[in-house]
């Protein structure tokens, strides 16, 4: 079976490892990475907003650098502390928050414009955003919820790289609706993984 989460660490260590090696030597705090992140995510929620939809596909690309850099430089200055471990989950759970913010006020400033919300009325398409964020949300929270208790919990087809990737997608090919749908769906499906894997966990420590 395929380990998709060692995938996705040395994917992002190759990519990254050039650049940190650059920033490691100035004195460039890894929580100043995930603030201008943050920033520039919100950029890329206007530019959705205001229906320039290939542009915030880039930015949203741009900010996601971003999101691997500033824990990349921090492992690599050795300067990994718990704050900044709960920092940077805060400021990931506030980009994903203000994406979606970005597309509501697509859907509710021009409705009429947009060819992605055709196959849904208005009330149906805040519904898919909420079953989104509530889903890519669980996911988090599981994993937060599980090493907080002493427990590993990095399993799960989807996270938050793959949901960023759909959602890039969705904006190149002007076809937001269905990105939603998949990231609703399979983060739920991660989220129910999350859940078994948790579950065989505290059974082997209980001894049950």
């Amino acid at each position: 079976m395929i380990d998709v989460t060692n995938i996705r660490k040395n994917l992002g260590r190759y990519i990254s490892q050039p650049i940190v090696s650059i920033l490691a030597r100035t004195n460039l705090s890894p929580n100043v990475l995930s603030v201008a992140g943050l920033l520039v995510t919100s950029g890329a929620a206007v530019l959705i907003a205001m229906g320039h939809l290939i542009a915030a596909g880039f930015t949203v690309l741009a900010a996601g650098a971003f999101d691997i850099l500033d824990g990349a430089l921090a492992r690599y200055s050795n300067r990994v502390t718990l704050f900044g471990g709960i920092f940077d989950s805060t400021i990931d759970r506030l980009s994903d928050a203000v994406l979606l913010l970005g597309v509501l006020g697509l859907l509710l400033r021009a409705p009429e414009q947009s060819s992605l919300f055709v196959w849904l009325d208005c009330d149906w398409a805040i519904l898919l955003l909420f079953a989104t964020l509530v889903s890519s949300s669980l996911v988090s929270y599981m994993r937060a919820r599980a090493e907080a208790a002493g427990l590993t919990c990095q399993v799960g087809i989807f996270t938050r790289t793959e949901r960023i990737i759909v959602l890039v997608l969705g904006l190149f090919l002007n076809q937001i609706v269905i990105a939603l749908i998949i990231i609703a769906l399979l983060s739920f499906i991660t989220a129910g993984q999350r859940f078994v894997h948790i579950r065989r966990q505290t059974e082997e420590h209980t001894g049950r």
